[in-house]
């Protein structure tokens, strides 16, 4: 289960995040895509599982009819080609949900992650990923398993950003509705829009689209409504800037302290529920710039938020272009994230403090470049950050106490 906001501070600053809410233990990694067909020929993915095969096939058939020309940063896990979440090199950035509708999910439908990452790479603007979202799903149809080691079968909504404005798209097997965005909005797993849509393909246009089509039962269960509940009142509740919108992210709700379950915005697996926030990934778009914090790395609670920016200098930052750089990258900060979360009473007294201090540190030396418009010098910032983190991650490994790092259960 996922959470995808958009927060328009001004005419001239506003932000999309999202956490992603994924199996325990998948892996997803974060990098930047410049050739999404040889990512697709060659299929470089982990594990080949039997429940993607006729998404892929579909996939497979349908994507030569475009020609992906732009560069994104993407959030996948690593055995599917779509995203969970991404901004491309026009600062178009689109977050999906699962949104569960009474309808059946067919199980030879392109995934909506796959939908999510071919917008990325083949639209500039938020309304031009609206049209090629809805055509996409209205031809060849959503649906498969979206699950990794559990079945996850559902349709999707999408919330899509660029500089100046935003849509959420909601789906039902091959209908869509969509609703602009106002000033700001959150997604979740639940269906929103009612009758305030701004465009649909249903033709009878005086249907309320939510009652129309949404599964009750299973939005209960998914708690999304209290997840985007809690995020629309603290985004109505405050002047957002991007420290609170961190602390926002890593939110167990108000809460101090970590709880199992699917009701905290930074989500933490439980007895019966193995989800975990997987991802989280913030665009800072500030006048015609954009700056994007990632986690890379699962609980943003424990996690620290890195910096990236699209500048001619990126070949300097390997770890974010070759797929193999990149699942080490995840797989050390997973580690590290473990090892917090194992140790969390340790954190909170020794390591937090340090965490904060480096991420404000980060955002002001960043926010002193904003003007000068200089890739090389900005480059050059972003990996002298990114070392800085590495320094950060290295030492708070090595002096946490000992503890089991893989399949960590929350108290």
């Amino acid at each position: 289960m996922c959470d995808t906001l958009v927060y328009f501070k001004n005419r001239e600053h506003s932000y999309f995040a999202k956490n992603s809410d994924r199996d325990l233990q998948e892996r997803q990694i974060i990098y930047l895509s410049q050739d999404p067909a040889r990512e697709l020929r060659n299929r470089p993915y982990e594990l080949e599982l039997e429940k993607y095969r006729q998404p892929f096939l579909r996939l497979k058939s349908i994507f030569c009819e475009y020609k992906h020309p732009y560069t994104a940063f993407i959030s996948r896990p690593t055995w599917i080609w779509g995203a969970e979440m991404g901004v491309n090199q026009y600062g178009l950035a689109i977050g999906n949900e699962a949104i569960f509708s009474r309808e059946r999910v067919p199980e030879d439908g392109l995934l909506g992650m796959d939908i999510l990452r071919l917008a990325l790479h083949n639209c500039q603007k938020a309304i031009e990923a609206v049209d090629f979202i809805t055509r996409l799903i209205e031809l060849h149809g959503q649906g498969g398993d979206g699950g990794f080691k559990s079945s996850l079968k559902y349709f999707n909504s999408f919330l899509v950003k660029d500089f100046t404005e935003a849509y959420i798209i909601e789906t039902s097997a091959k209908k869509w509705a969509v609703r602009k965005v106002k000033s700001k909005a959150a997604i979740s797993n639940k269906y929103s829009i009612e009758n305030d849509y701004t465009s649909t393909n249903l033709k009878n246009t005086d249907i309320n689209f939510r009652k129309e089509y949404e599964n009750k039962i299973m939005s209960f269960f998914t708690k999304g409504a209290q997840r985007k509940d809690y995020v629309l009142a603290q985004l109505e509740s405050q002047d957002l800037d991007l420290f609170s919108l961190i602390e926002l992210l890593r939110s167990h709700n108000g809460q101090g302290t970590i709880k199992r379950g699917m009701k905290s915005v930074c989500m933490h697996p439980g007895l019966i529920i193995k989800s975990e926030t997987t991802s989280s990934l913030i665009v800072d778009y500030l006048d015609d710039k954009f700056f994007i914090w990632f986690t890379g790395a699962p609980n943003p609670c424990v996690s620290l938020y890195k910096p990236f920016a699209f500048t001619l200098q990126n070949a300097n930052q390997k770890y974010l272009q070759d797929l193999d750089t990149a699942i080490r990258f995840n797989h050390k900060w997973r580690v590290f994230s473990q090892k917090m979360i194992g140790n969390y009473n340790w954190f909170i007294n020794n390591v937090k403090k340090e965490r904060d201090e480096i991420e404000q540190e980060f955002i002001l030396q960043i926010d002193k470049v904003i003007d000068n418009k200089n890739d090389k010098e900005l480059s050059k910032l972003i990996l002298e950050l990114t070392n800085r983190a590495e320094e950060f991650r290295k030492v708070s490994v090595k002096t946490s106490p000992p503890g089991k790092i893989e399949d960590i259960m929350i108290g």
